[in-house]
């Protein structure tokens, strides 16, 4: 049974169903080689499927899998996106036993794609070994990632909600505790990680959005959304009240040797 309640505390993904963001057309130009070449993608934690309905839309002739772990999401997913070539499962990654429901959904050249969801592992090389059990041709992660040599956990607990929505906190820490922290990766980890694999990163690319993000007006100091502000980064440098946002996309890639 669908769980609205759930759908709308996830209200950015869902809203890209009328909008497209800056990130996901950003991470559309990023991958644009790797799509013209791929016959089925799979998204890693999919959600309600508003990012993952553009590229459903715009590329009609490769089979797109996404694939959350929450029932409603899926639900959702199959309403709003009655294509061919749009799939949606109810699967948890962590479950590397259950893999084969994944893969037997797939044809060969394989790529997989993740917008906003590595930030919720606690640990990559969980995320990184279910993708590695698909034998994908490349993986692309748009993601929160940091130069220095250390992994960050940041947990937070948001007490000034939207004002419109004054139940709102209430819900969203009742759904899931688990979204109150991000995880930030270290680049040269991942680097030393994928050493013993039969992959390695290719490409790296920073993300600001093009234009000025203000504070949200309906919560006081921007605790509601991100905002833009001019650092010596870049003049639109994203942050979520005090905590600056590294969006970076990756690409790893199989090894051709």
């Amino acid at each position: 049974m669908l769980n609205k309640k759930i759908i709308e505390l996830q209200s950015n993904n869902v809203n890209q169903y009328k909008k497209i963001y800056y990130s996901t057309k950003a991470f559309d130009r990023f991958l644009s080689k790797k799509f013209n070449n791929t016959n089925s993608v799979v998204d890693i934690g999919c959600g309600p499927g508003g990012t993952l309905n553009f590229y459903i839309k715009k590329y009609p002739k490769i089979k797109f899998l996404g694939i959350d772990y929450d029932h409603s999401n899926i639900e959702f997913c199959k309403l709003k996106n009655k294509f061919r070539n749009a799939h949606f499962l109810k699967y948890d990654v962590l479950d590397l036993k259950k893999v084969s429901l994944v893969k037997k959904k797939l044809s060969n050249k394989i790529g997989i794609i993740s917008e906003k969801t590595l930030l919720n592992f606690d640990k990559i090389e969980n995320y990184l070994n279910f993708c590695f059990k698909l034998n994908p041709d490349w993986i692309a992660i748009n993601s929160l990632f940091t130069d220095f040599d250390v992994n960050l956990r940041v947990s937070h607990e948001q007490f000034e909600f939207n004002k419109k929505k004054v139940n709102y906190g209430k819900k969203f820490n009742k759904y899931s505790k688990k979204l109150n922290e991000i995880n930030i990766y270290s680049v040269k980890y991942i680097k030393n990680f994928l050493i013993k694999k039969n992959y390695k990163l290719t490409e790296i690319e920073d993300f600001y959005p093009p234009k000025k993000i203000p504070k949200s007006k309906y919560v006081h100091g921007g605790g509601g959304g991100s905002y833009t502000i001019n650092t010596e980064f870049n003049k639109n440098t994203l942050f979520h009240g005090p905590l600056f946002l590294p969006w970076k996309f990756l690409l790893i890639e199989k090894n051709r040797n």
